[in-house]
């Protein structure tokens, strides 16, 4: 029977590695990435979990259901929020391994996880830390974080503190650190995480802009980008917390209701077809008025099921839907050199994906205490 499960349990890795592999294919050769998987099995760390979509939570028991779910390349759900959307998750193997080759933990460093989790990934990169280094797990959410604890009392590694609470209020009690990485989304770069790293320290942080281009950036101590990584994680929570939900349409705009439908701008809209996608993506992010936001329902302005973006301007809104078509709230003439010159600007840059696009950190916010972010269509 052991000789059995022993077996599965290695042809379920095989298949996971060669998933991995598939999904960033500069990782095949890295066995020092992969091994990680046998290292530090992800089955010790799904002890409660929900596939993602399911609300019912699992308690895993090594059957073959379960052992198909959880050595999977996909997220698993530990929490969720209010409003039923993921609120703390493992995240898929693929990534987490690419993240760890990316952020390059060495033997003897000082490393910080912010939204650790259940402990997975903050005890491979322990792991890759060695007995010299040490690893510093901070998790936000109270019943996470006191599950991750017990279990790393449990099962170690020794090398690794698992911290609950806000990472602004558990960075300045720490020594300067070699990297930090985050595993959840953030709409702006904290400072704190910043000053927190050594001259030479590197920062590896997912953000979102307009919920509409979402990325890894990996930057220096001065919020110089060094490489960008597409990648899509939960919001972050805290004092830097990021709404899961698109924003109601009257409050991206500041209007109460979307204006009159145009059959000529829908129809020109139509012609896009599936090219559209990167087109909401580039006005929502790249636009000083640009917005992506909940579809607002045509005859009362409230927020309906689907989506809409466009831009506001002093004369009124363009507001694209993914459902009713090309609303203009103010002069149908200055609408249509808007979208005129929404479709140019795209074009001009040769109609850019959300992947497409690139993210860096532009000037402090208005609070002082975060960098902004701006997306653009060229590495500059």
């Amino acid at each position: 029977m052991g000789g059995a499960t022993m077996t599965g349990t290695t042809g379920r890795l095989d298949a996971l590695r060669a998933q991995v592999v598939r999904q960033y294919p500069d990782l095949a050769g890295r066995d020092d990435i992969l091994a990680l998987l046998d290292q530090v099995p992800r089955t010790l760390y799904a002890d409660r979990y929900a596939v993602l979509g399911e609300t019912a939570f699992k308690s895993f028991d090594g059957s073959a259901r379960h052992m198909d779910e959880v050595l999977s390349d996909a997220p698993l759900v530990l929490s969720y929020d209010a409003v039923g959307l993921p609120a703390s998750t493992i995240s898929a193997p693929s990534i987490v391994l690419k993240f760890i080759a990316l952020l390059d933990p060495q033997p003897g460093e000082q490393i910080v996880e912010v939204g650790s989790g259940c402990g997975w990934m903050a005890a491979m990169i322990a792991r890759r830390v060695g007995p010299d280094g040490h690893v510093t797990g901070i998790e936000i959410l109270p019943e996470v974080a006191r599950a991750a604890s017990a279990r790393a009392a449990r099962i170690g590694p020794a090398n690794l503190t698992l911290l609950a609470g806000d990472f602004n209020d558990a960075l300045p009690g720490l020594p300067p650190q070699d990297r930090i990485v985050a595993t959840a989304a953030f709409d702006r770069v904290p400072l704190a995480m910043l000053r927190a790293l050594k001259p030479d320290g590197v920062l590896l942080l997912p953000v979102t802009i307009a919920h509409a281009v979402n990325a890894a950036l990996l930057m220096d101590r001065t919020g110089h980008v060094i490489a960008q990584l597409p990648s899509l994680f939960v919001p972050a929570t805290g004092a830097f917390g990021v709404s899961a939900l698109l924003p109601d349409w009257s409050a991206a705009t500041g209007l109460a209701h979307p204006g009159t439908r145009s059959a000529e701008l829908s129809a020109r809209f139509d012609r896009l077809g599936d090219r559209a996608f990167g087109l909401r993506s580039f006005v929502a992010a790249t636009e000083p008025q640009g917005f992506l936001s909940r579809r607002p329902d045509p005859k009362t302005g409230k927020s309906a099921p689907g989506w809409a973006f466009g831009t506001t301007y002093s004369q009124g809104a363009l507001t694209i839907t993914d459902r009713d078509g090309v609303f203009v709230h103010g002069s149908p003439d200055r609408a249509t050199e808007e979208l005129d010159r929404l479709v140019a600007r795209w074009v001009a840059v040769l109609r850019p994906a959300p992947t497409d696009l690139h993210i860096r950190p532009g000037p402090p916010t208005a609070d002082g205490n975060a960098l902004s972010l701006v997306a653009t269509a060229d590495a500059a």
